[in-house]
């Protein structure tokens, strides 16, 4: 498996937990945000599969017993409740984006000393995907600010000089 093949996967498992997260927030707020996250790797895929047109064709099926950051993770998990709450599981959700992140950095770095048509094509498909994961990471942490933000000034209002949005 190439490293493009191992990108679609990676958002294809990414794409798969997210709307399994949705489901499973059904009727929350937090809903919309996972649907919204797994329209957007099943977008970040169909890049990499429009990439990979030029160079060859995809075998994905040589890959589906390949791990990935998704591959074995069914839903968030709290550690105090049965449900996992919004901010806990935008937290856990920046941590897989990091986790994203660090795979396709390192995955630049094996492509570093590779100069043919093929390597620079997937260098700058990973640079795309670090750029929408690092998105992906900022959302989630602006989301967890915004609960944490509320949570804290609503709590000791009289005591709190809390920062313009």
């Amino acid at each position: 498996m190439n490293t493009l093949e191992y990108a679609i996967k990676t958002e294809n498992d990414a794409e798969a937990f997210y709307a399994a997260q949705a489901q499973s927030h059904a009727g929350l707020k937090v809903e919309a945000v996972f649907r919204e996250l797994a329209r957007a790797e099943h977008k970040h895929a169909e890049k990499i599969r429009q990439t990979l047109d030029g160079a060859g064709e995809i075998d994905l099926d040589a890959g589906s017993e390949i791990e990935t950051l998704y591959s074995d993770r069914a839903h968030f998990a709290s550690e105090v409740r049965d449900k996992v709450s919004e901010l806990e599981a935008y937290e856990q959700a920046m941590e897989l984006e990091q986790a994203s992140i660090g795979v396709y950095e390192a995955l630049l770095v094996d492509l570093a000393f590779k100069d043919d048509a093929q390597a620079l094509r997937e260098r700058k498909l990973l640079e795309w995907l670090i750029v929408e994961e690092n998105r992906h990471y900022k959302l989630f942490d602006d989301l967890r600010e915004m609960i944490r933000h509320g949570d804290e000034y609503v709590e000791n209002a009289e005591f709190a000089n809390p920062p313009e949005y």
